[in-house]
């Protein structure tokens, strides 16, 4: 059992175990798949949450408010069983690789329990503490981002790894984008006047020198959440003079969806789409199973493609974005929880920025639980690394510290309102 102590004594340790857990939960999953030469960030997560889960044996507990433990372990094995018990229907359309799956169901129980630990152990954190841990952890990833651009890397263990290309500990540009976009969105919508801007160039900095649109979207989308009006249009017209004067077909050729189109990138972001609507037709809409994608017969005319120019298979495993994995495998689930998704970032991203405008503060927590549920939609709609990654597991630790928040401080602020009369 959690030992209990004094908020006075706890909050000495705070900005340490807030560090802590944001440092694992970031660059654990990345770093094991960079230096050990695995196949998929999956053992890294599991690396993780086994990490989180030590530091939430000792870590001082301050509240017994909110989910417990017990009765998330619960969710989780409703969950694993809900999927393994879809697989077995889907394996009546065709072979599943049934080992491969229990494998993943397994990863996915570790991941969904890593992600209760994170939430937990950020909860009994102060608000201060936190905005600092996430402030120095914005800092280590554009220090990440510079040595790339200096080409100063860590050769890679990994086959999957191109030490030219990397952003240690991540694999690749767009790795880095997925875990950075959280953390962006965060310094937008915490900082204002020209702060507020020059978090958004760095952005777009970051992004133009390590080529990257994964992260030009992110910042993009970050700017339409966190900039008033007044703002949204001049910044919109600097970007393109600013365009005007640098070299961006690297980037415009990634925007070139037509069927002649030869970029790599366009051609799997096409092939994510084509698996979807091949694993539709096939299953009448069910899915084809968890973690079946690449394990089942396929129709893609731009994985062919592929194959032709790189002679193998490329991305078929995580279908590109995690959206055509989801609803490549499970189908009307897949789509309930995309939807889900859409109407949940949508509904924060509106009230962040009636926030910023209307100049209110919300609860700390809420907004950084607010910056990771928008920061995953570029690993879900743009370029994702499958179920298993860092970016993930702070999602579901997002959506429950935002259960805790918006739970708990109503009755609070209540309370004040009462005492003020």
């Amino acid at each position: 059992m959690n030992r209990v102590i004094p908020s006075s004594a706890a909050s000495q340790t705070d900005l340490p175990l807030a560090t802590a857990v944001l440092m694992i939960t970031s660059f654990v999953p990345a770093a094991v798949f960079y230096l050990a030469g695995t196949a998929s960030h999956a053992p890294g997560v599991v690396a993780a949450s086994c990490v989180l889960a030590l530091i939430y044996g000792i870590a001082p507990e301050q509240s017994r408010r909110g989910l417990t433990l017990e009765r998330w372990i619960v969710v989780v094995v409703f969950v694993v069983l809900v999927l393994a018990i879809h697989l077995l229907i889907a394996s009546l359309f065709h072979d599943t690789a049934l080992g491969r799956a229990m494998l993943s169901l397994l990863v996915l129980a570790a991941l969904l329990s890593g992600a209760f630990m994170v939430s937990a152990i950020l909860n009994r954190v102060s608000d201060a503490s936190l905005e600092r841990a996430l402030a120095f952890i914005r800092i280590v990833f554009v220090v990440f981002a510079a040595l790339s651009v200096l080409g100063i890397q860590l050769v890679a263990v990994s086959q999957y790894v191109s030490s030219e290309k990397s952003v240690f500990p991540f694999a690749e540009p767009s790795h880095f984008a997925i875990a950075f976009s959280p953390l962006l969105f965060h310094a937008c919508l915490v900082n204002r006047g020209w702060r507020q801007i020059f978090w958004l160039i760095v952005g777009f900095a970051i992004a133009y020198l390590l080529r990257n649109l994964s992260l030009v979207v992110a910042t993009g989308a970050a700017a339409l959440v966190c900039l008033p009006i007044s703002r949204l249009l001049p910044a919109g017209l600097a970007l393109v003079a600013a365009m005007g004067l640098l070299d961006i077909d690297y980037f415009t050729d990634r925007l070139d969806l037509t069927a002649q189109t030869q970029n790599l990138s366009t051609l799997i972001y096409r092939q994510g789409w084509e698996l979807v609507l091949d694993a539709v037709q096939r299953t009448g809409g069910w899915g084809i199973g968890f973690q079946q994608l690449g394990f089942v017969p396929f129709d893609s005319p731009s994985a062919n493609v592929l194959f032709r120019i790189l002679r193998s298979d490329s991305n078929i495993l995580d279908g590109g974005f995690v959206a055509a994995k989801l609803l490549s495998e499970l189908g009307a689930i897949g789509l309930a929880l995309i939807l889900a998704y859409i109407y949940l970032g949508a509904r924060l991203g509106w009230k962040l920025r009636r926030s910023i405008a209307s100049g209110t503060s919300l609860p700390p927590k809420l907004v950084f639980s607010g910056a990771v549920v928008c920061g995953y939609s570029i690993e879900l709609f743009v370029r994702g690394l499958g179920y298993f990654s860092g970016s993930a597991l702070l999602l579901i630790a997002a959506i429950l510290m935002m259960r805790n928040v918006t739970r708990y401080s109503r009755p609070m602020d209540d309370a004040h309102a009462g005492a003020r009369r």
